[in-house]
């Protein structure tokens, strides 16, 4: 997009947002650059306020009449607060972090139905978290969380049809990562692993109305092994606007490096080893789901009715656990004596119907209901309420006179168990609003709206009450105002 936008946002609960974009056109190349600044308090009496600094560029060259050339490239840094004042092992602190990433993209087309494409990426993300821990008996800690990850990527894919009827897309990709994270691994030296997949889909049209696709990938890692995850898809149109579905798939999770090999200790500057949290023993296999599921869309476009629904049935198996157990004799100071581990051991089963319907009652009038109802089933309590039972979701819209737009989103969802450091929360509604003005002068187009959040009062988003040190977090009531120019 060419020409000029900027937006800012400024409310409650120190929200200020600021962007500005700028796309034009130098020769063949058609460039854009983006930047902007987004911080804000947190929720209300934790520490976790975050401001983040953004930098990106896109630029677009055509090579010829048949290849083209994309280059990106971004920049990211962001400051959060972390740790809590009453408890001296977790204290006020600042967590920083700082990212990059370049993608060269070329592509080539030789026709309107064969296309050969060629990605390479590199990303490098760095960290730096370090607190001080005074335990004079011991000879004090020096905590530091500190990383550095990189990632360099390499894919290409090959789109072309056989026949008239089919459409297959192939390719293959290879990556590799380090990560150097001293606290984490005891280890000053860089962990790596390697992955490379092909990939391949077939479409194929067998009929009228009818639509197949038959898609399997082949990963293999160095550490998690070789996989294939195959999946099948059926597309059938009976009518116009009238699209049933039904697929099966298999799909893997590979553990990260944190899972296989942490060796998380905290170690006195004296050299006493106090506390060996996790001392992973290796060996985890990758999780594994096979999803099935039949959905319906139907577009009624006379009565400007639009329906999605999606029945589904998912099972998961080997997934990844924590397990604590008994270290050697005199090993840390702890009297415990035990570390912590990761392993596959649990499964899952996950049911669920999801739906969406739009209805446009005028071109100025919007009504969307959105559902879920999920239900859980797995041997850990905290697992089978990962999820609320059921959530709904009631947005209106509406354009008035002299370019007012007015929307309202109602949201209501079901009690719920946040996994790993989360606690229960109740269920809970809430209401947010929306009133914008939309303007326009030679040259220039823009927008100013109030939003307001939380109407309904405040409700536990992740932790309700106090646990131990630790406060809970509410989300509440907030109001902030935003403009945005184009020119």
């Amino acid at each position: 997009t060419r020409g000029a936008h900027v937006s800012s946002r400024l409310g409650d609960a120190g929200i200020r947002d600021n962007v500005a974009r700028w796309g034009g056109r130098a020769g063949s190349v058609d460039y854009r650059v983006s930047t902007g600044r987004r911080e804000d308090n947190g929720f209300n009496g934790i520490n976790d306020s975050r401001q983040v600094s953004l930098l990106n560029l896109r630029a677009d060259a055509r090579l010829g009449i048949r290849d083209e050339l994309q280059f990106q490239l971004g920049v990211n840094e962001n400051s959060t607060g972390a740790g809590f004042t009453t408890d001296p092992l977790n204290p006020i602190r600042n967590q920083t972090a700082s990212s990059y990433f370049a993608q060269l993209q070329w592509r080539r087309s030789n026709g309107p139905d064969e296309e050969l494409m060629v990605t390479g990426y590199r990303q490098r993300e760095s960290g730096s978290e370090a607190w001080f821990i005074p335990f004079p008996a011991l000879g004090n800690f020096q905590v530091d969380f500190g990383r550095i990850t990189t990632r360099t990527n390499l894919e290409i894919q090959h789109i072309f049809r056989p026949r008239h009827d089919m459409r297959v897309v192939w390719g293959g990709e290879a990556r590799h990562e380090s990560v150097t994270a001293p606290q984490l691994f005891n280890s000053r030296n860089s962990l790596s692993t390697n992955l490379s997949r092909l990939f391949g889909n077939l479409e194929w049209r067998l009929g009228a109305g009818l639509l197949a696709n038959f898609a399997a990938m082949v990963e293999k890692h160095s550490l998690a092994g070789t996989h294939v995850a195959p999946r099948l898809m059926l597309n059938y149109q009976p009518a116009e606007g009238q699209t049933l579905r039904i697929g099966v798939s298999k799909a893997y999770r590979t553990p990260s490096l944190t899972e296989q090999k942490c060796d998380l200790r905290y170690v006195s500057l004296s050299g006493l080893l106090y506390d060996q949290t996790f001392l992973c023993l290796g060996g985890v296999k990758p999780e594994k789901i096979v999803s099935r599921e039949i959905g319906y869309l139907g577009e009624f476009r006379q009565m400007g009715l639009t329906v999605d629904a999606r029945l589904f049935n998912e099972h998961l198996g080997d997934l990844v656990t924590q397990r604590t157990y008994a270290l050697p004799p005199g090993w840390e100071l702890q009297p415990s004596n035990q570390a912590r581990t990761f392993e596959n051991g649990e499964k899952a089963e996950i049911r669920g119907l999801e739906y969406q319907l739009k209805v446009s009652p005028s071109k100025d009038a919007l009504v969307a209901l959105n559902q879920a109802f999920i239900h859980i089933n797995a041997d850990d309590l905290d697992r089978r309420n990962s999820a609320p039972n059921h959530s709904t979701t009631l947005f209106l819209s509406r354009r008035l006179a002299d370019k007012w737009q007015v929307s309202l989103a109602h949201h209501w969802v079901g009690a719920m168990t946040w996994m790993s450091e989360g606690d229960p929360v109740s269920k809970y509604r809430r209401l947010d609003a929306r009133v914008a003005r939309a303007f326009a002068a030679p040259g220039l187009k823009g927008e100013v709206a109030l939003v307001a959040q939380g109407l309904t009062g405040q409700y536990a988003e992740f932790r309700g009450t106090t646990v131990g040190t630790v406060p809970p977090y509410y989300f509440t009531r907030r109001a902030f105002l935003t403009l945005a120019l184009e020119f």
